[in-house]
């Protein structure tokens, strides 16, 4: 017999008293939930988070073991996290100025497979970024159908960087 463990992501939630002198600002109150977290208390009472079970989503197959405890499958989704797409996200934001990069379309798919977008149609498009002096540089690249002006300015980018090097430098 295999043992399967399943998994869901489970938003849950604590409440605790804080004073009214306290300071509203996020570095104070950012300092409030650090230390409950680490210590599990506030106050010199426990703190405990209680499971909203109306939120859960993102269920995966977290590990499949043979009777020896091996592991067979591991980490398999089965309905997509909304919290995919942000993490694609930030690993694209990190990624920048690395060897091994994030492409800007693994952002857009993810957005796409937690169901923030809708899955996307890629679309051809020529960009020309035209500099003072009549001189216009220009690159070609892929974009979803429909997609924002920010969106177009990052894949032209992109594909603006791939097409050369881009070096820079502080001040």
């Amino acid at each position: 017999m295999y043992t399967m463990e399943i998994g869901e992501d489970v938003s849950c939630y604590a409440t605790i008293k804080i004073d009214e002198s306290t300071s509203l600002t996020r570095e104070s109150l950012s300092a409030i939930v650090e230390d409950v977290l680490q210590k599990g208390e506030w106050n010199e009472e426990d703190v405990t988070f209680l499971p909203d079970w109306d939120t859960a989503c993102a269920a995966r197959i977290t590990s499949i073991r043979n009777e020896q405890g091996v592991n067979l499958v591991e980490d398999m989704a089965i309905d997509p996290s909304p919290f995919d797409a942000g993490q694609a996200l930030m690993s694209w934001l990190r990624s920048a100025g690395k060897v091994t990069k994030v492409p800007f379309d693994a952002v857009i798919n993810s957005a796409a497979q937690a169901r923030i977008i809708e899955a996307p149609k890629m679309v051809a498009h020529v960009g020309k970024l035209k500099l003072t002096g009549n001189k216009t540089i220009e690159a070609e690249f892929e974009c979803r159908e429909n997609a924002t002006q920010e969106e177009l300015d990052l894949a032209f980018f992109q594909a603006l960087c791939n097409s050369g090097t881009v070096e820079y430098f502080s001040k």
